[in-house]
């Protein structure tokens, strides 16, 4: 009796076991439609890209764009249908989507189309051995420094005089093309304090995402900068500009290289004789994502130098990618006509210009830290993960 009873229980097991393997074995029930993407790329030369789609009913394309030809716009079953897209000139991606559906509407599917038209990125990679090849010669002369008025591309109410104008004469001078590198930095310092700084407050930045050999330098001091600017002119056979002993930096007057006065930071940025009195450094706020890395298109981090567009001296990330230290300690400025001026003999902050990766246009779009005048005050002896440098040269100096 109990053998029979487990040969019943045996057989109400298998039973139920091959029931659920028929179940799961059941074919989808009524009609089906898939495509093998969601997404298809052309570059900007144009081509022919293939949608294959596998359906087991009848179903149609709804497309309303003009950068691609949809060659089958019905069609019943699994069937592979081809899309022309066109040759983009306009200089920037188009993107739009198609929708493939059954004709009783039961399902449908976007996909979406992007035609690449924007320009690949430049990738700079700097000489290092004839790095003055990237010296720009700016040439002297008269500018009136900060703003009597609201510039040119600025109409909110922010766009205040940020300092009180003065005229400026400067002599002629020489400044980098880009800003200093992370791979300049290593091979004259020996140093890596883009990895060693400390990490973003930008939610989602890691300090692995600041190594980039073509990324500006960030997390350097102004002393630090200055202590690179002397090495950099002994590696040259340059006599240094600097007296540096410990802390204490005097200006020694070599023909080496140093960081750029504030006013000649400012000449340049606005582009000294050739300049268009425009509000950023060689544009107006309409075309800041051609010549600016900015908080909004930025991708949350520093990016390498040279990619956007230059300004009327053909400087690269005047406004934009990392603040810049000058050489100037901080102060108000007066009214009064000032020829090189320096900035005070001593103080307790430096300055920096030119804006950052984290400055955003803000509600009214009017990028207000991207402004050539917008000066910030700051704490010389601390590096960020915004701020960085340029070194310029004195023309005069033998």
């Amino acid at each position: 009796m109990k053998n029979l009873f487990n040969f019943f229980v045996c057989f109400l097991a298998v039973a139920t076991i091959s029931s659920c393997s028929k179940d799961e074995e059941k074919p989808e029930v009524g009609n089906t439609l898939k495509t093998n993407t969601l997404k298809i790329e052309c570059e900007k030369t144009g081509g022919i890209k293939t949608l294959s789609i596998t359906s087991n009913s009848d179903w149609i394309i709804t497309s309303s764009l003009d950068f691609v030809a949809v060659k089958t716009m019905s069609g019943s079953g699994d069937k592979d249908v081809s899309l022309g897209f066109i040759q983009n000139t306009t200089g920037k991606d188009m993107t739009g989507k198609i929708k493939v559906a059954l004709k009783d509407n039961s399902k449908n599917v976007e996909v979406t189309l992007t035609l690449k038209g924007a320009e690949e990125p430049i990738k700079v990679v700097v000489d290092y051995a004839n790095l003055e090849k990237y010296m720009v010669d700016v040439e002297g002369g008269v500018f009136t420094m900060s703003s009597e008025e609201a510039q040119a591309g600025i109409e909110d109410e922010d766009a205040k005089p940020f300092q009180t104008p003065h005229e400026v004469t400067l002599k002629s001078f020489k400044i980098c093309q880009y800003e200093v590198t992370q791979e300049i930095w290593k091979r004259v310092m020996k140093t890596t304090p883009y990895v060693d700084g400390g990490t973003s407050p930008m939610e989602g930045t890691t300090i692995k995402d600041f190594t980039s050999k073509g990324a500006p330098v960030i997390f350097v001091t102004w002393l630090e900068c200055v202590q690179f600017c002397n090495a950099l002119s002994i590696e040259k056979e340059l006599t240094p500009y600097y007296t540096i002993a410990g802390s204490e930096v005097t200006i020694a007057g070599g023909n080496g290289f140093r960081l750029p006065t504030e006013a000649e930071w400012e000449y340049a940025a606005k582009g000294g004789k050739k300049t268009q009195g425009l509000a950023m450094a060689g544009f107006s706020v309409e075309e800041i994502d051609d010549y600016a890395w900015t908080g909004d298109n930025c991708g949350g981090n520093i990016n390498s130098v040279g990619e956007k567009k230059a300004n009327e001296l053909n400087l690269y990330d005047m406004s934009g990618n990392v603040w810049e230290q000058v050489s100037d300690f901080y102060a108000e400025f007066s009214a009064d006509a000032q020829v090189d001026p320096k900035g005070p003999a001593t103080g307790e902050e430096g300055v920096m210009r030119g804006a950052s990766w984290y400055g955003k246009g803000g509600d009214e779009g009017t990028y207000f830290p991207f402004r050539i005048d917008v000066r910030l005050s700051m704490d010389r002896t601390v590096g960020d993960d915004d701020r960085g440098f340029r070194f310029a040269q004195s023309v005069e100096a033998k």
